[in-house]
């Protein structure tokens, strides 16, 4: 008995090894972003789009025979987004080297070269060998594969017949995407509004913002948000009836323009339907916020004009203003001299209407 239950205790941590060495890293199943790389260092187990020096084409895994096919990409500022998982490669270090394969139920399929012709093959192995295994060097910014078995053979792009196969010279070397750390974006764009939920004393020409962390775009549809169809995604109200408005985004920042003023004391909602991000992460549900505008009876001014400064005895200021709700003003200046050196705010106009929204005075001769 105790025989037995010692050689199913064996088999199981066996097969639970044997399992473990399988795992590996998550599969690529076409959601995720890849970044051009330009270092050998940056080269790690995982996955990886291989392209021509040019960027405009990916080896995929179709072999005719004597070669690997070749898929049109559209890179954008050196990241491709959602590539096909028929081009992306796993990419492993085998000692100083490195092995070119892709999955496929229970077979592994490597990049392999044989031969003496300008050929690259798919071999379908559990054990690479030499073939299989290539060198990595990179010069002026593009990748050099140079076969293990075979030095003289480098994997290549030919433009002139277009296909990925190896080549003593004279083709393109390669360039590589890499499927960023954490990879595989799950996040919906995140909405942030200005003026944001529950403000209060919003000014009544306010513009409101909805800035968005990445571009967006519309749901499940999929286009591209912009100036076309960026309105159609907003709703503004006062609680009750529409506001009436125009809307453009740029930057992920959508810009909301009322056609009138905001009414005092009053709630408004604004709200931007679920949206999604390249990838098809969407939003689970509009959002929106709601703000409440100033009261016609809030006390507000705020100084206008430009001023340059500093002012010197003699010198004639007008200052400007908006104000709502004062009847008066005063103006004061900062005079540096004044209390011992220290400075102080002096009156410089003692009171002037609030209505009439400018002020002029001298500076004193004593200032």
């Amino acid at each position: 008995m105790s025989k037995l239950l010692h050689l199913l205790t064996t088999t199981l941590v066996a097969l639970t090894l044997l399992l473990w060495g399988n795992v590996g890293f998550a599969q690529y199943t076409g959601s995720g972003i890849f970044n051009k790389i330009a270092s050998v260092e940056e080269i790690e187990d995982g996955y990886y789009v291989i392209a021509n020096s040019t960027d405009a084409f990916a080896m995929n895994h179709t072999n005719a025979g004597k070669y690997f096919t070749h898929t049109a990409i559209t890179p954008s500022e050196d990241v491709l987004a959602n590539p096909a998982t028929n081009i992306v490669w796993e990419v492993k270090k085998d000692g100083t080297n490195y092995t070119i394969s892709y999955t496929d139920g229970a077979d592994i399929t490597y990049v392999s070269y044989t031969g003496s012709k300008n050929e690259a093959h798919a071999v379908v192995s559990t054990s690479p060998t030499d073939n299989q295994k290539w060198a990595v060097t990179i010069d002026a910014g593009v990748f050099k594969f140079e076969n293990v078995a075979t030095t003289t053979r480098l994997l290549q792009y030919n433009a002139g017949a277009p296909r990925f196969a190896c080549y003593t010279s004279g083709q393109q070397d390669l360039i590589l995407y890499k499927l960023a750390v954490g990879g595989v974006d799950t996040q919906a764009p995140l909405a942030t509004f200005d003026p944001a939920d529950a403000d209060t004393k919003v000014a009544l020409n306010v513009n409101p913002t909805i800035t968005f962390d990445e571009p967006i775009y519309t749901s499940p549809a999929g286009a591209l948000v912009d100036n076309t169809n960026v309105e159609s995604l907003i709703t503004f109200t006062d609680g009750t009836d529409p506001v009436t408005f125009s809307a453009t985004i740029a930057e992920n920042v959508i810009t909301v323009v009322p056609t009138a003023d905001l009414l005092n004391a009053t709630a408004y909602t604004l709200t931007v339907a679920a949206i999604q991000d390249e990838l098809t992460n969407a939003m689970d549900a509009p959002a929106s916020v709601t703000f409440t505008t100033i009261s016609a009876a809030a006390e507000t001014i705020e100084l206008t004009g430009t001023y340059a400064g500093p002012y010197y005895a003699g010198d004639e200021v007008t200052v400007t203003w908006t104000a709502a709700n004062f009847e008066n003003v005063v103006v004061e200046a900062w005079v540096p001299s004044a209390n011992e050196g220290v400075g102080a705010w002096e009156v410089v106009v003692t009171t002037t209407p609030a209505a009439d929204g400018t002020a002029t005075f001298t500076v004193p001769a004593d200032a």
